[in-house]
């Protein structure tokens, strides 16, 4: 698509930060002006923010490859101009750092496609740069709270709020959790609506579940919905932290281990920075010192809607927001 001129034509909030963009962005839900730091994202194109962005000074602080070598996505850092964040077909953008403003070039093909990309990279880091502290887990909305899942990648963190969906709870965010400290707990700013689900999981799901899923979007590796969110931020009830292991029943127990798993669940690894550092260290002690943190293990050969459906049983249990 191509997008429309003006500074401020989409509203929304994601991640904790307010966005105003200068073209539609489908998946990310509209909102009001609120406290949250701001990002305006404003549209380019490829050839100014590769002439923008210096030949000298950088560092490439990510970068992925397919299998046969070529490129997949890569991340610069410069110590003035920001972040770099492209990948071939999903887009190129320029973050300034501290987060405010966001030069964006997307691809001419669907928006869910360059969406993968805006939301799996550049808004977090945007996020993560004003001060949101952002984790590697999904979460949805049970009985008025959040209820988060972390773990190693391919634990089962997206299947299992799927599978949640799917039952009539509400999606708070896919794989980008966004937290930020109060004085009672924690709270969790939601994510996008733009949710992936694998094809063995949505065929484990009833016809009327798959339709709590949302407006189907299309399909890569995943196939992709358009979910209802949550409307605004919401009070961290528990997080369970996702074991596979070797036993023959799903069982949910307190966690062990709990500040170094926390420690490796950064969303944005690559920013090391003192002040995000100490921040993102802060963020976990209170969360362990506030919030019922659980280990979900989970058999090899359980099935994501079994967990679920157990997860939902026990976060029943529990009694309020934090302890």
């Amino acid at each position: 698509m191509t997008p429309t001129e003006g500074r401020s034509a989409w509203r929304c909030n994601a991640f904790g930060i307010d966005v105003h963009a200068g073209f539609p962005i489908p998946e990310l839900p509209a909102g009001r002006e609120s406290r949250n730091p701001r990002s305006a994202v404003e549209p380019a194109s490829a050839a100014e923010l590769q002439r923008e962005w210096p030949a000298r000074g950088t560092e490439r602080f990510l970068e992925r490859v397919h299998p046969n070598g070529r490129l997949m996505m890569a991340v610069e850092h410069h110590d003035d101009a920001g972040f770099h964040i492209w990948a071939p077909y999903y887009g190129r953008h320029l973050v300034s750092a501290d987060g405010a403003l966001i030069r964006s070039a997307l691809p001419a093909v669907a928006p869910w496609r360059w969406e993968r990309l805006l939301f799996a990279q550049v808004l977090p880091l945007a996020a993560a740069l004003q001060g949101r502290q952002l984790f590697h887990a999904s979460a949805v909305s049970l009985g008025g709270a959040a209820v988060a899942f972390a773990g190693l990648s391919g634990a089962g963190k997206s299947s299992i709020a799927a599978h949640l969906v799917a039952r009539g709870a509400s999606l708070v965010t896919d794989d980008v959790l966004s937290l930020e400290r109060t004085r009672r707990g924690v709270t969790v700013h939601p994510g996008s609506r733009l949710a992936g689900v694998l094809q063995h999981e949505l065929a484990a799901m009833s016809a009327s579940g798959r339709l709590r899923l949302g407006t189907r979007l299309g399909a890569a590796d995943k196939t992709y919905f358009a979910a209802s969110v949550v409307d605004g931020p919401l009070p961290l009830r528990a997080l369970y932290y996702i074991a596979r292991v070797r036993s023959d029943s799903i069982e949910i127990g307190p966690s062990g281990s709990l500040p170094s798993r926390l420690l490796g669940s950064a969303f944005i690894a690559y920013l090391r920075s003192p002040r995000h550092l100490v921040d993102h260290l802060d963020v976990c002690m209170h969360l362990a010192a506030t919030v019922p943190v659980f280990e979900l293990s989970i058999p090899a050969t359980a099935q994501s809607g079994d967990v679920a459906h157990a997860v939902e049983r026990h976060a029943s249990t529990l009694s309020g927001a934090g302890r």
